[in-house]
């Protein structure tokens, strides 16, 4: 038989169907998350998955760049942080934590302490995935060649990330002993003076209090320097620790070149697009141009939007599965790592009597060690691996069965493949997999009932409390 591969043509971009998002939330600053110019997405699991595109280029960007340098107290960050929302970035934190420390240890010794803060800060944007100069790697078109859509969705999920924006910061604090406001706005202005040097200037020689000049700060003034910077580029020359002036200018300007690489920095938003707006995705799928479902016929633009939202469900699905399975592995290495540790003779030790485990999403302690080891006896981990089976396999409505209607032509359910070949001469593979784009998820009772079981309560205890830490 013989599979076509039709470009899809005609497509309506100005429709609501489908279309880039843009995600500028949480979901994109969570560290532990790493987006990756053309790397798979999910929006519904929010799970980043393979890179399925070849040697990505990306366009070139743009930067926003700004340098700041201005006076601080306890009073102003006290000012600021009541007027502002929850959203203050890290710096600012940072900044916060450090000013009003200092002011409460000098307030103890009887010292006032006055601070400089040296903020130098990095925007990049418009940094995409050139797609007419990248194309999908070969393992993926094999996928789409082979008609695995399933396949090519479980690993590239339904949407790939085109454009990243990021930021970068790197934030000096100076600390410096006050004296009066006469000599305190000498030394500041000759402080910024020499500082901005770093531009390009030689700034001032600061005087000594003794007469005459030199090349650092006033020693009487205990000058502290504490930097931090966030999102910066690996810059195997750069030293960004200073402990005077000649050294912060050095650092700052180290810092200022690794902000300009286009793939380091913060993510602060991303544009995800769903793969079946791809035209490589278009090309090597395969998708014919003229399909009716129950005497109606499907437009190319409606397949699209079918089969992106399909798309979304069999990720959810899959990611359904494997939460069971995930948990049912969990307990099975918790409960081995019990006895390795707490076991005295097959049971608990009785030096561990009382003792209580850690939550480790919460951080506190009201579960016992005993409790724990009661949700990892045998029969209990068992249920939990019936649990995952009877989902995948075994129910009455299950992972494999749901797919299979899903992949189904509907033209094949109803008997009337052989009729449209006999009437118009245009053959339909069996197991071409084209239901996934001629019908809804919503349309198959075997899926819509499934997906009411996707948030399934696992064992919770297993969960927050494996692997076990003894709490004080």
């Amino acid at each position: 038989m013989r599979h076509g591969i039709v470009i899809l043509s005609l497509l309506l971009s100005g429709t609501a169907y489908a279309g880039p998002t843009l995600i500028k939330d949480s979901r994109v600053r969570d560290l532990t998350s790493t987006p990756v110019l053309g790397r798979g997405y999910s929006i519904s699991t929010n799970t980043f998955q393979s890179t399925c595109l070849k040697d990505v280029v990306i366009t070139e960007p743009s930067y926003d760049f700004q340098y700041n340098f201005r006076e601080m107290d306890a009073t102003s960050i006290r000012s600021r942080s009541n007027n502002s929302t929850s959203s203050v970035s890290a710096s600012y934190w940072w900044v916060s934590g450090t000013v009003s420390g200092s002011y409460e240890g000098s307030s103890k010794t009887e010292r006032t302490t006055k601070h400089m803060i040296a903020t130098l800060n990095m925007d990049s944007y418009y940094a995409s995935v050139d797609e007419s100069s990248t194309p999908l790697s070969e393992s993926a078109i094999e996928l789409l060649q082979r008609n695995d859509l399933p396949g090519f969705f479980a690993a590239c999920g339904p949407y790939y990330i085109r454009g990243i924006n990021r930021n970068a910061k790197f934030v000096s604090i100076f600390s410096y002993e006050s004296k009066s406001s006469k000599s305190d706005s000498k030394f500041s202005y000759d402080l910024q003076l020499k500082i901005r040097g770093f531009w390009g200037g030689g700034g001032a020689d600061i005087k000594q209090s003794g007469g005459g000049t030199r090349g650092s700060l006033d020693t009487s003034r205990n000058l502290m320097i504490r930097s931090r910077g966030w999102g910066l580029g690996k810059n195997e020359d750069a030293s960004l620790i200073s402990y005077d002036i000649e050294t912060f200018k050095a650092a700052i300007k180290q810092a200022f070149i690794s902000m300009q690489n286009p793939l380091t920095g913060k993510v602060t938003s991303m544009e995800v697009v769903p793969w079946v707006e791809n035209t490589e995705f278009q090309r090597y799928v395969n998708v014919k141009g003229d399909d009716k479902v129950s005497g109606k016929s499907v437009q190319l633009y409606e397949k699209k939007d079918i089969l992106n939202m399909n798309a979304e469900f069999m990720t959810d699905m899959q990611r359904a599965a494997r939460n069971r399975l995930n948990i049912y592995y969990k307990a099975r290495v918790c409960k081995n790592q019990m006895r390795a540790s707490y076991y005295r003779q097959g049971k608990l030790g009785a030096e561990f009597k009382g003792a209580k485990v850690r939550n480790l999403r919460t951080g506190d302690s009201k579960v016992s060690l005993a409790q724990l080891d009661g949700e990892l006896k045998d029969a209990k981990i068992a249920k939990l691996w019936t649990n995952y089976s009877t989902f995948m396999y075994k129910g009455s409505n299950n992972v494999s069965k749901c797919l299979g209607v899903l992949m189904t032509d509907p033209a094949e359910a109803s008997g009337a493949a052989a009729k449209q070949k006999a009437e118009d001469g245009k053959e339909r593979p069996e197991g071409s997999g084209r239901g996934l784009f001629l019908k809804r998820y919503t349309d198959h009772k075997e899926c819509s009932s499934l997906e009411k079981q996707f948030a399934a309560q696992l064992n919770q205890i297993v969960d927050d409390h494996c692997m076990p830490e003894i709490a004080n």
